[in-house]
């Protein structure tokens, strides 16, 4: 059932309809708390709505509940950026980067952050 409301969500987020998303994704998180590709897609989703704070607390439970996932890591990184907490979104890309060292978006994204961060030599400078 919680795999139904998922595929439901992605399909209304396909829509557009990220508030209806939203709220599959929660259903399918409350029948299966461990869920994380329902935590994941919420965030994704929250992201969108502009709902930092609610999209990182869907990342949170992700990171917590696999912390062996890259991506976790990296759309936690993102939403940290939205937030403008740059050491929170470098420390957390670079948790992705360990996971997937050929993932390409996350060392883009630490760039940004060391940027935002006025760290620019380290910006450029190979990992």
């Amino acid at each position: 059932m919680a795999a139904a409301h998922n595929n439901r969500g992605a399909a209304l987020a396909a829509l557009g309809c990220l508030q209806e998303a939203c709220e599959s994704y929660g259903r399918a998180v409350a029948l299966e708390p461990g869920y994380v590709d329902a935590l994941l897609n919420r965030g994704n989703a929250l992201k969108d709505l502009g709902r930092f704070e609610a999209a990182l607390e869907s990342y949170e439970r992700a990171v917590a509940l696999a912390p062996g996932q890259a991506v976790a890591f990296a759309k936690r990184g993102n939403v940290l950026q939205a937030l403008r907490r740059f050491d929170e979104a470098l420390a957390s890309y670079d948790c992705a980067i360990r996971l997937k060292p050929d993932d390409s978006e996350a060392y883009n994204n630490r760039g940004a952050a060391l940027a935002e961060l006025g760290r620019l030599a380290e910006a450029v400078r190979r990992k």
